[in-house]
């Protein structure tokens, strides 16, 4: 079961990372002047956090499936 929800978490973390790019892309297009500032202080930081929290859900799959081989 841990190796599915591995799977799952990567291919998952694929998804996150290009909807993240795909969106901000989008969002710059869209945006002029102080809208791109605005835009940019909104949406990068939920980006990173977004990012960061799928990793470390990830590092924690990892450690929970070399616990239970060991």
């Amino acid at each position: 079961m841990l190796a599915v929800e591995y799977w799952a978490r990567v291919i998952r973390l694929a998804f996150v990372i290009v909807l993240s790019i795909v969106g901000y892309q989008t969002l710059m297009r869209v945006a002029t002047g102080w809208q791109h500032t605005f835009w940019i202080v909104m949406f990068f930081p939920f980006i990173i956090t977004t990012l960061i929290v799928e990793f470390l859900q990830l590092i924690t799959l990892l450690r929970r499936k070399r616990q239970t081989h060991t």
